[in-house]
């Protein structure tokens, strides 16, 4: 699998420059690393427009065009996936055949009266007339999330969930439903971000010290794995480092 380092300018996808990892997959798919806040649209979007202009750097990702296989959400960070007019169908087609595992990771406050292991699978369905999701038996789509607890604090907890074909919202609507409400989800929960002063409770506490640490939801899709030809590969996206720093700084 090989590894590239897209650059993007000033005002093309925020107000500073912006930097993601590319990784190709082979066989027509890509995998791209993006931020928290962004919506993979956006990136897609100027993807095309260097496509269009030859920039070398992204004509070596081997695409004619860049297609959404898989977006996930503006609010977390993590990996999407895109496809080229030749391998696009293909791609979906695996995603909805159960060809790919969605590996998320986020932390929670403590809930220590819950198992380390455990899964979820109340049908998920899109609020109607709300950017949100519902859990409804009548119009919920089939959904299972595998929760497993990954490390704990007194105060703190980091989970890793996994599914085949993660619906809208569906690992923070299934986290919530299970009482482990994601950091920062005011959405589905009501455990608030990480502030500054949170981290250094016994310190005086200066001007902007009850802002988030981090201020976006702490999920992360971390890894996809990708049945190909009967082998398994896996593609990985580290953590962005200010939510890798709140881990530290909270001893997880």
């Amino acid at each position: 699998m090989n590894s590239l380092l897209l650059s993007f300018p000033p005002g093309s996808l925020a107000q500073d420059s912006q930097k993601l990892d590319a990784q190709i997959v082979g066989e027509g798919l890509v995998a791209i690393s993006k931020p928290a806040g962004m919506p993979a649209e956006k990136i897609i979007r100027e993807i095309n427009r260097r496509l269009d202009e030859n920039i070398p750097s992204f004509k070596n990702l081997g695409l004619d065009k860049a297609l959404s296989v898989y977006s996930g959400e503006e609010e977390f960070s993590g990996l999407i996936l895109i496809a080229g007019t030749k391998n696009y169908a293909r791609w979906r087609d695996a995603l909805g055949s159960a060809l790919m595992t969605f590996h998320f990771d986020f932390l929670t406050a403590r809930a220590a009266a819950i198992e380390n292991d455990f899964f979820c699978d109340l049908p998920v369905a899109k609020h109607f007339t709300e950017p949100r999701a519902v859990i409804s038996s009548t119009t919920g789509k089939k959904s299972r999330s595998d929760f497993h607890r990954l490390a704990s604090t007194a105060t703190i907890e980091k989970w890793r969930a996994t599914s085949t074909f993660p619906r809208f919202h569906q690992i923070r609507i299934h986290a919530a439903e299970c009482g482990i409400s994601i950091l920062a989800d005011s959405l589905y929960g009501d455990n608030p971000a990480v502030t500054i002063a949170d981290l250094r409770p016994k310190k005086r506490l200066n001007k902007g010290d009850d802002k988030a640490f981090y201020p976006h939801l702490c999920l992360h899709l971390a890894r996809i794995d990708i049945t190909i030809g009967g082998n398994c590969v896996s593609i990985n996206a580290a953590a962005p480092k200010g939510l890798a720093t709140l881990e530290k700084k909270l001893g997880l």
